[in-house]
């Protein structure tokens, strides 16, 4: 996971919005490797998602606005 994120990180701005949903993957781990102002909102999927049942838990890193973490509430309301 370390690769994806050193090949991710030229291509993410100030304030960007990550939402991991790899499994295992911290906000902090983001932070870390990303190593800019990221706006993290963690993403834990329920197995059941493959059969359209689905429970997510979204949980917003330090520098989230309750507003973006509406928008990402809206985003995986549509899955």
């Amino acid at each position: 996971m370390l690769e994806v994120f050193d090949e991710m990180k030229n291509f993410v701005k100030m304030k960007t919005i990550i939402i991991p949903i790899a499994s295992g993957i911290t906000t902090r781990f983001i932070e870390d490797n990303i190593q800019k102002n990221v706006l993290a909102i963690r993403a834990m999927l329920d197995i059941p998602s493959l059969v359209l049942s689905v429970a997510t838990v979204l949980c917003k890193w330090r520098l989230v606005s309750n507003e973006q973490l509406q928008k990402a509430e809206r985003l995986f309301s549509a899955i």
